[in-house]
């Protein structure tokens, strides 16, 4: 978490047997944003190495709305 944004990260555990997966992995899937103007909060996918804001969900107040779209979202996990 930094001041203003809470970065949301899957963590998988090493698999025997697998190439690249010898080791603990952990990919950042969302960025929750807070927006000091309106006061509420943003959902943002990861591109590269930036995050994007989602243009199709609308900011809230209420953050269990936004993780719920992640938790939804099925190429986040």
């Amino acid at each position: 978490m930094t001041d203003r944004s809470v970065t949301i990260y899957e963590v998988l555990p090493p698999r025997e047997g697998c190439p690249g997966r010898e080791s603990w992995r952990r990919d950042a899937i969302a960025r929750l944003r807070f927006e000091d103007e309106s006061g509420s909060w943003s959902l943002h996918w990861p591109s590269g190495r930036q995050f994007r804001r989602d243009p199709e969900i609308a900011e809230t107040t209420d953050v269990r709305v936004l993780l719920s779209v992640v938790d939804s979202e099925p190429c986040a996990a």
